[in-house]
């Protein structure tokens, strides 16, 4: 078997979480021993090789669990390979290269920079009428976000073996 990795997410209606399940089949089929886990349930980072972090980014802010995972666990995952992913924007017209809140929040720049992660990457999320709840619902109904799946999953997958093909190499 190969590389121990933990894929680690932080998602509020499981977009994020969907994309984490997919990146984890890729690095599977590719040899690696995964654990997929909600970032608040993910245990001790130092039992893996590598991490792939994930987190739905809504109004500009990266999701409490994944600032706090990150925050925990930063000696741990700057001493190993580290990918990080967002998901969030709905819009085509949105591209990911120019939407630099998206790769690099401000609540957790300086733990970003603690980390060094390999690669940051922002992929595009869904949201769905049926599922929001409450504030958020009246929030993106008043800001007009575009509804609907924008996530790419061949782009996913393609990131995906990147990782795999990386943490071959180590």
């Amino acid at each position: 078997m190969g590389k121990s990795v933990l894929v680690a997410y932080a998602s509020k209606y499981g977009a994020t979480r969907e994309i984490a399940e997919r990146i984890a089949s890729v690095l599977t089929r590719k040899g690696m021993g995964v654990t997929v886990a909600d970032a608040g349930d993910a245990g001790n980072v130092a039992d893996y090789d590598a991490t792939v972090m994930g987190s739905a980014v809504y109004m500009g802010r990266t999701r409490k669990e994944a600032r706090l995972f990150l925050s925990a666990n930063a000696d741990s995952l700057s001493r190993k390979p580290v990918w990080l992913f967002s998901s969030g924007p709905t819009d085509s017209k949105d591209d990911p290269g120019d939407l630099d809140g998206w790769h690099r929040p401000g609540a957790i720049a300086e733990v970003l920079t603690r980390i060094a992660p390999r690669e940051r990457v922002v992929f595009g999320g869904a949201i769905t009428t049926g599922k929001l709840r409450g504030f958020d619902k009246w929030i993106l109904s008043k800001v007009g976000a575009t509804m609907g799946d924008a996530r790419n999953w061949t782009q996913i997958e393609s990131w995906a073996e990147k990782i795999a093909d990386d943490l071959a190499r180590l």
